[in-house]
């Protein structure tokens, strides 16, 4: 057990992050398990280790400065209305990624999380939310709400205007497409 323990102790003074330390152990436990199982150790040490926690920490958030001037930088940018909807939501970024025009509700002022967006093996990857209380009704402001009618109207026309139009199989309304 003071092995394992000097392991994880190593790697942690070495830099890496409380949950790379903790799956280094379940990776480690899990070895010995199996060696314990097929007979090639009587015990596993890493059993007699406790599991190493994880910190948690508040997340950062942007101050009221931090966001007009991310807003200001924004202004007229390709990503402000995605920018416009993560700050005014809370969305998370594969959240908003994946946002298709049937979640969205503008008339009632309200978006439904049902999809993300990640990458996986350098492909983009479309998946149902973790959890269920991640699977949600999300209120829109009036000011997401007025950036997202532009957008969708900005979207129509680049669409008309576009000399081929391919959209995603299987998610042909995203709101962001590109």
């Amino acid at each position: 057990p003071s092995d394992v323990e000097a392991l994880l102790v190593a790697k942690r003074d070495a830099g890496l992050s409380d949950s790379t330390v903790r799956l280094i152990y379940t990776v480690c436990r899990a070895m010995l398990d199996i060696a314990v199982r097929d007979g090639l150790i009587r015990r596993n040490v890493a059993a007699a280790v406790k599991r190493p926690t994880i910190k948690r920490q508040e997340a950062r958030y942007l101050t009221p400065v931090e966001v007009g001037r991310l807003l200001a930088a924004a202004e007229g940018d390709r990503l402000q209305p995605l920018i416009v909807l993560m700050l005014g939501t809370g969305l998370r970024r594969g959240e908003a990624l994946a946002l298709h025009w049937s979640d969205v509700d503008l008339a009632a002022g309200h978006v439904r999380v049902r999809w993300t967006l990640g990458r996986v093996d350098r492909a983009l990857v479309f998946d149902e939310p973790k959890t269920e209380k991640s699977r949600r009704f999300v209120s829109l402001p009036a000011p997401v709400v007025e950036t997202l009618r532009r957008h969708k109207a900005a979207l129509a026309a680049e669409r008309l205007a576009a000399v081929a139009w391919v959209p995603w199989g299987g998610h042909e309304d995203l709101v962001f497409p590109t």
